[in-house]
């Protein structure tokens, strides 16, 4: 099984949600999300 970049995507996105509900770090939220926005045209090949 591989893992595409948009799994990866998915998951920074989901790993923002609690972290946002909780009150974190504005900054941190953000930058999960933009990782998640970004991830999918990384660069990386999807296989």
């Amino acid at each position: 099984m591989s893992i595409v970049n948009a799994d990866v995507a998915s998951v920074f996105d989901e790993i923002a949600d609690p972290l946002e509900v909780r009150g974190a770090n504005a900054f941190r939220v953000r930058a999960y999300r933009n990782t998640a926005r970004v991830a999918p045209g990384a660069g990386c090949a999807d296989a």
